[in-house]
């Protein structure tokens, strides 16, 4: 049985779990709650921007999943990916700070050798092919979202002794455990945050031609594991916060 589709436009909020999307949903106005098979989605409105928000799940192959079944439900405008992330020591940010993606990074996809990694590009394998763009390890989000997301998150991190940055994030399926690991990636890819979604929802975005942005907010450092210097909650939090002070960067984008 085919799944109907909703027509009306709207943003979809995707996050990993559910304690980094608790308040978006609580801040909903006219909220509705529907079934799309494994996933409950939020949809209602803030300032005057139709939503829909979900939890995908954790890792790569439950984030494509979800943003597929959710391209194939919804009419989307835009997908926004929110969360927290471990940010690289070579990168300028610390725990609470917030990180503004410019492009997502497949971190695993290629081959490891004796001489050091070969990555899709490398292989010469294209991850997503549309017409003539070809998409390999990298892929992009939208350049005047960036832009607005940094006009308006700068002041606002300034205003609570925050950095506000924006770079390259890396998508991996194993984190990073260790400083060296860490040192590693970012060499590689000059990321500056690694998380375990954004790429694949990234990828899923420009299969299917759909604009892409994504923030996280530092909860740990990429070094030798030390959870006890972790903010996990607080990260979970501010996310939601500097997420709220950008949905009208969305509706500007329709007017």
């Amino acid at each position: 049985m085919m799944m109907e589709i909703t027509t009306e436009s709207k943003l979809l909020i995707l996050t990993a779990v559910a304690a980094e999307s608790d308040q978006l949903i609580s801040a909903l106005h006219q909220p509705q709650t529907i079934q799309c098979g494994h996933l409950t989605v939020y949809t209602g409105l803030i300032d005057s921007q139709n939503l829909a928000i979900a939890c995908c799940g954790i890792g790569k192959a439950a984030a494509a999943a979800a943003t597929v079944l959710l391209i194939n439900k919804f009419t989307l405008s835009h997908v926004l990916m929110v969360g927290c992330a471990g940010a690289y020591l070579e990168g300028g940010l610390t725990v609470g700070d917030i990180a503004i993606a410019s492009d997502e990074i497949m971190g695993d996809e290629g081959v490891l050798t004796s001489n050091g990694f070969l990555d899709m590009e490398q292989l010469g394998f294209a991850i997503v092919q549309c017409g003539e763009q070809r998409f390999f390890n990298r892929f992009p989000t939208t350049d005047t979202m960036v832009e607005r997301f940094n006009a308006v998150l700068t002041p606002y991190a300034q205003q609570h002794s925050l950095q506000c940055k924006t770079g390259s994030f890396v998508t991996v399926s194993t984190c990073s455990g260790t400083a060296l690991i860490g040192q590693q990636l970012y060499q590689r890819t000059q990321g500056i945050i690694e998380n375990m979604e954004g790429a694949a929802v990234a990828q899923m975005c420009a299969q299917y031609q759909i604009p892409f942005s994504e923030l996280r907010v530092i909860s740990n450092m990429v070094e030798d594991r030390n959870m006890d210097q972790w903010d996990l909650t607080g990260a979970m939090t501010r996310a939601q916060h500097a997420a709220l002070q950008v949905i009208h960067c969305f509706t500007a984008e329709k007017e």
